[in-house]
């Protein structure tokens, strides 16, 4: 596991983070060129995205604070390091499907249709981000002894590695 991959002085570069960028990144490039083949406007289609991921990482967050409201009672400014982790992926794939929804009516895009062309470049995204999972060594399975079962640096303890399956 490197969950942190490079530090630049004061700045630190994490797998996690890295990835879902590139994820991000990837999405939007093959979203961008089915939308041109599609006849929808790449503008829109971007704007649409870059609202979703802001919405999503939010909803990421927002959930992963109210799961473990307990860790953040004390010191509420935790809440913004996001830098210590805490995202849940299914609070960010429903703040950000509302707001991309909410975008679309907004620009009068057809919403099933758009949707339609913007789920495998969600797709892609994903898996690139559960990869940075499973470099950060984090989302880990339940005990195993399968051959493919991984050792965290935690325990030892070989695991699942659902980030992997998934």
């Amino acid at each position: 596991m490197h969950p942190i991959l490079f530090d630049f002085g004061p700045v630190t570069i994490y797998s996690y983070g890295l990835m879902v960028a590139l994820g991000f990144l990837a999405a939007m490039a093959v979203a961008l060129r089915q939308a041109r083949r599609a006849g929808l406007a790449p503008q829109v289609i971007q704007n649409t995205a870059l609202i979703a991921l802001v919405a999503g990482i939010l909803g990421a967050r927002l959930t992963y604070v109210l799961l473990n409201w307990e860790l953040f009672r004390a010191d509420p400014m935790e809440i913004l390091r996001l830098d210590h982790g805490g995202l849940v992926f299914y609070g960010g794939l429903a703040a950000g499907v509302m707001a991309g929804v909410a975008t679309l009516r907004a620009k009068a895009l057809p919403v099933l249709r758009t949707a339609d062309l913007l789920t495998p470049p969600l797709v892609l995204a994903h898996a690139i981000g559960r990869i940075g999972c499973f470099m950060n060594g984090c989302c880990y399975g339940k005990p195993a002894s399968v051959p493919w079962a991984v050792a965290f640096p935690f325990d030892e303890l070989p695991r699942h590695p659902p980030q992997l399956y998934e």
